[in-house]
């Protein structure tokens, strides 16, 4: 201790005892001085008496460690805090911009379905006094909330409570996609994140998608049930070119090219235009409300106000319903009730069934997943009756005439065998 003293002196002139302890000293300067007290603290008492000079001695010892003490402390490695790019951005933030710079290139439709179910994430809050973000909305949370496991299993809670009799499974796994589309673009497009949490939540299983198309009778049936020919034309517009219902309602004349002889769907699901080319029954529809509504609308399916056609699409929303009941297509049917939808079904079913390959129809219907067009392949079965039939016709063919006699040896050879 005494050496440790030896570097301890009085500043007469400043008035404070001083010390430079050589254990502190960095590389190429020198030792550090550091002020202990004031010298009259180190000559009195706080009450004023004065210090023996044992005292003082032991004073300075005690002031001499506690900057030592304090000096260790200091120097001691703190860990270093690191603010991963997913602290910085709260999911709302991340959710506006989703939608501002990817999900507005997006179809219509699209754009209103994943923004609608966007807002249901955004309002969300965690109902658990155990969570420290309980009563939060997702949206005021950063995206590194989400990497955890308990942030995971919070996504997964949210989904389930969006359960009710209007809402399936299918419905939930809908909504996880709309955040999932979110947070891959954090990982891919504004590498805000490392990795996307809905990944590590598994997919409800959906029921059985509806399959339910309408027979020749059902169509000639509904057909005749329409109260006016508008309808009547939508109809047969969406049988034949597989057309969605807003694709088929909302279709502008500048969207069909007489010279082309096709019409193409602009505000497609995929956000992708689809053309489809005009048979002589599309073309004559088309000719014949042409000249029917002339240039008062630049709608196929213009509104109707009493005689004059307004310049912006109808909704058979009404007439449709009426038309499915008089048709008595409102009865409960083992592939489902029937819907616009269902028109969509009856195009790809019927043109399956007439023998066009799953990928024109994929082509037709704007199927980006081969899969999605699959769930037609059964009704092509019955139509593969003419490849089998060539099939047998070449195993028939001269090549293959000593064929059934090779079989018969092979038999007769087994049978031989089986005499041991």
């Amino acid at each position: 201790m005494a050496k440790q003293l030896a570097g301890m002196w009085e500043d007469k002139k400043e008035r404070k005892l001083k010390v430079r302890i050589t254990e502190f000293q960095k590389k190429g300067k020198r030792s550090p001085t550091f002020r202990l007290c004031t010298l009259d603290y180190l000559d009195y008492y706080p009450s004023g008496k004065k210090r023996l000079a044992k005292d003082r001695e032991e004073l300075k010892k005690k002031l001499y460690l506690e900057k030592v003490a304090e000096l260790e402390a200091e120097r001691e490695v703190k860990p270093l805090v690191i603010i991963k790019e997913s602290d910085k951005h709260p999911l709302g933030d991340v959710i506006d911009e989703f939608v501002d710079t990817i999900l507005i290139h997006k179809s219509l439709s699209t754009y209103k379905n994943v923004k609608q179910q966007l807002s249901y994430w955004k309002e969300y809050k965690v109902n658990d006094p155990n969570s420290i973000y309980s009563g939060v909305k997702f949206e005021d949370r950063p995206l590194s909330t989400f990497e955890s496991e308990s942030g995971i299993l919070e996504i997964k809670n949210a989904r389930n409570a969006l359960r009710s009799k209007r809402r399936g499974d299918s419905t939930l796994n809908r909504y996880l996609a709309a955040l999932s589309m979110v947070f891959g673009c954090a990982v891919k497009d504004f590498l805000y994140m490392k990795a996307n949490p809905c990944s590590r939540i598994r997919k409800l299983i959906e029921p059985k998608p509806r399959l339910r198309y309408l027979s020749k009778q059902e169509i000639k049936v509904l057909l005749d049930s329409c109260e006016s020919h508008h309808l009547r034309d939508a109809i047969e517009l969406s049988i034949l070119t597989g057309g969605r219902k807003n694709e088929v309602w909302k279709l502008p004349w500048k969207d069909v090219d007489w010279s082309l002889n096709q019409l193409t769907f602009k505000d497609t699901k995929s956000g992708k235009p689809r053309s489809i080319p005009m048979n002589n029954t599309i073309r004559g529809i088309l000719s014949r409300r042409r000249k029917e509504i002339g240039l008062q609308s630049s709608f196929v399916f213009p509104r109707i106000n009493g005689e004059v056609f307004g310049d912006n699409p109808t909704s058979f929303e009404k007439r449709w319903r009426v038309a499915k009941e008089i048709a008595g297509l409102n009865k409960p049917h083992e592939d489902g009730k029937v819907v616009w939808h269902t028109l969509r079904h009856t195009f790809a079913s019927w043109a399956v069934m007439s023998g066009s390959s799953l990928t024109t129809v994929g082509e037709l219907m704007g199927h980006e997943d081969e899969g999605q067009t699959q769930k037609y392949a059964h009704l092509a079965v019955p139509h593969l009756e003419g490849a089998m039939e060539l099939l047998e016709k070449e195993f028939s063919s001269k090549q293959m005439v000593n064929k059934p006699a090779i079989f018969s040896e092979l038999a007769d050879y087994k049978e031989e065998k089986s005499t041991f």
